[in-house]
């Protein structure tokens, strides 16, 4: 885990990109609990990376982390993180959040996330800048 969290603040991007695969998977292992303390804050600083790829891995790693962790943190830290990749400035991350959002809707209480995930999608589809994401998205 020690070498995972150092890929993960290495200046090499594929390195921060392996790490992120690497928790996206750990994640099952760790548990809840360590999952919302450890994995969770990494990816979401992750997500914020300068790089367009390693922006795409953690849109693309979301998901082992959301099924582990309660239903509240993944609404309050997970969903928020890739509402703000869905809008990134680059159409490539915008459109791998698009692949995902099928399997984000899995892992979210549709009942109680149902406007914002509708808003997520019809973005996805009125995308102005990319036909590449509106044809994801339909």
């Amino acid at each position: 885990m020690k070498l995972t969290l150092k890929l993960a603040h290495d200046e090499d991007d594929l390195n921060r990109i392996s790490a992120l695969k690497i928790l996206n998977e750990f994640a099952q292992d760790m548990g809840q609990t360590l999952t919302e303390c450890f994995l969770v804050p990494e990816i979401n600083s992750l997500g914020m990376d300068e790089v367009t790829g390693v922006r795409i891995a953690v849109a693309k790693n979301l998901l082992n982390i959301s099924k582990i962790v309660s239903f509240d943190f993944f609404h309050m830290k997970i969903f928020p993180l890739y509402e703000m990749l869905t809008e990134d400035k680059e159409q490539s991350v915008r459109k791998t959040c698009a692949d995902q959002v099928a399997e984000i809707a899995k892992v979210s209480q549709v009942d109680k996330q149902a406007a914002k995930l509708s808003d997520v999608y019809y973005k996805f589809l009125k995308d102005p800048t990319s036909r590449l994401v509106r044809g994801t998205a339909f």
